[in-house]
């Protein structure tokens, strides 16, 4: 994976410059087994700021599969894997209830769209 063609932070149109590597783990899709994956950084001559490349397939900061939180939103239920992340997700659940008055707002002059009085589990 090549760097970004330009600054993420800055709209530089210089080259970003390989700056190592950080590592995160994820849940594995077949047995919910916790897997490293590194994460290439890159640094920006202009602005001086990192950014980072996920990969594709991974959500950031998030350790429980997407599918899983899918699921656990729809209300369609957690498989054995998954299970261990049902508090987890509950919490998380919480506060994205609790916080979601202040996001109406903001994604929706941000995105376009209507958040006022739907669910929390259709907002996420």
């Amino acid at each position: 994976m090549g760097p970004p063609k330009t600054g993420p932070n800055c709209g530089s149109l210089r080259r970003l410059r390989f700056h190592g590597y950080y590592s995160r783990f994820m849940s594995s899709r077949s047995n919910g087994e916790a897997i490293l994956v590194n994460i290439r950084r890159y640094h920006c001559r202009d602005c001086l700021l990192t950014t980072s490349l996920l990969p594709w397939f991974y959500l950031y900061y998030r350790l429980v599969r997407g599918e899983a939180i899918a699921r656990f939103l729809r209300g369609d239920g957690i498989d054995a894997c998954d299970l261990r992340w049902q508090e987890l997700l509950s919490r998380c659940l919480q506060r994205f209830e609790s916080r979601l008055p202040q996001l109406v707002q903001p994604v929706e002059a941000s995105f376009g769209v209507t958040l006022n009085g739907t669910t929390p589990a259709v907002a996420w």
